[in-house]
């Protein structure tokens, strides 16, 4: 080894990382580290045949060994460890859910370019090698997986709860650059083999309906491939249908103004308040000050049990417009939202309060349907009876 090997790789050379376009044109990222890893426990399916190597969280190698898969990014195929070639040593840092720390790493010189070095893939440690320079733990990389897919978390956001709690140790710590993060990530998330077997365990590989959500975040220009394709593109293959009918009106209640008023009766600060006399406020104090604040409070009070009134009176048109649609939910809705029961204080269980607010939604009633009750739904319409009908009634409305 010469004086000229020994020396560290310059941080500005260390931090780049190759991007190159693989055969369908596609933008791809790749770190020193390359071999397939396992998806996260919690992502994991009982087809994926992955092993996932066992590693001790707590232990921080002295140093990071070159082995038989250590290779280099420059080229594709990658040129891999020369045991016979000589090898130096460096410091690394490696970043971890709560610190960062630094160890030494064997490197060997890359006989195809003078850019990068010959760095182990460290899969086997949990560890990501970035650029011999940077390494990065499976968990911390997965921790950022976890986020995202159960809050759907940006990188600024999660970046800055990392830094804090770097900043938060004895000796404050300085977490990775944005950008910087992005690149592993992305070089990262391209090794995980989540496979192709991600399907409905229960309609299989082709569902016979497919719901499609639409999206606030736009693709990167440099995402824009000429193989994407929108949801909306008709295959060759598709069913076709040549007559369809909008269908209006598929609330619960047709009635458009019957759900909103049903909703002002429901929703908001209870009605018995307002039907109850004026009992006085205490004394705001003497003066033209607490004059004025009694004023104020005065005329707050009067428009809110003025409100209070309004929907108070609307209560008799909802219970008769509920009967001509359906006796028993007019009768339910005078029993326990009618005057009366304003007057008596009735406690409502919540049950019933939920049920209101349900059917009086503006959404399709198809879209509070659970699967049971799509399956009975399917039932009567090809056997239509009363048998088959309230069976439906009781699935729609069960609570999940």
């Amino acid at each position: 080894m010469n004086a000229k090997d020994a020396n560290p790789i310059p941080l500005i050379e260390a931090r780049k990382v190759q991007r190159s376009r693989d055969e369908s044109n596609r933008l791809t990222y790749s770190g020193i580290s390359f071999l397939a890893v396992a998806p996260p426990v919690w992502a994991s399916i009982p087809s994926d045949a992955l092993p996932r190597p066992n590693v001790d969280s707590s232990h921080r190698p002295a140093i990071i060994s070159l082995t038989r898969t250590s290779s280099c990014n420059c080229l594709s195929p990658r040129h891999n460890y020369d045991p016979s070639a000589p090898s130096i040593t460096q410091k690394c840092t490696v970043y971890d859910l709560l610190m960062h720390w630094e160890t030494d790493i064997q490197l060997q010189r890359c006989p195809a370019c003078n850019f990068t070095r010959i760095g182990p893939d460290c899969g086997d440690l949990g560890i990501f090698n970035y650029n011999n320079g940077i390494l990065v733990t499976h968990s911390l990389l997965n921790d950022y997986i976890n986020a995202y897919t159960a809050s759907e978390t940006p990188f600024a956001a999660w970046i800055t709860v990392i830094s804090r709690r770097y900043a938060t140790l004895s000796k404050p710590q300085v977490f990775l650059d944005p950008k910087i993060f992005r690149n592993i990530w992305f070089a990262y998330a391209e090794l995980i083999q989540f496979g192709n077997d991600m399907i409905c365990p229960q309609c299989g590989p082709n569902p016979s309906a497919v719901i499609w959500d639409g999206v606030s975040i736009s693709f990167n220009q440099k995402m824009a491939l000429p193989s994407l394709r929108p949801p909306t593109i008709i295959h060759p293959k598709s069913l076709v249908y040549d007559r369809t009918v909008r269908v209006k009106e598929t609330q619960c209640i047709p009635d458009r103004g019957l759900r909103k008023r049903i909703r002002e009766i429901i929703i908001g600060p209870s009605l018995a308040g307002g039907m109850e006399p004026d009992k006085g406020g205490e004394d705001s104090g003497s003066g033209s000050d607490g004059e004025e604040l009694r004023g104020v409070r005065a005329e707050a009070l009067a428009k809110k049990k003025e409100g209070l009134k309004k929907r108070f009176q609307l209560i008799p048109k909802v219970v008769e417009d509920l009967s001509e649609l359906d006796d028993a939910l007019g009768g339910l809705f005078q029993q326990y939202f009618g005057m009366e029961a304003v007057l008596k204080h009735i406690d409502v269980p919540h049950e019933y309060r939920d049920l209101y607010i349900q059917i009086a939604a503006e959404e399709n009633a198809l879209q509070m349907m659970n699967a049971r009750a799509l399956v009975l739904l399917k039932q009567f319409i090809l056997s239509p009876s009363y048998l088959t009908g309230f069976n439906t009634t009781c699935a729609f409305f069960q609570t999940p």
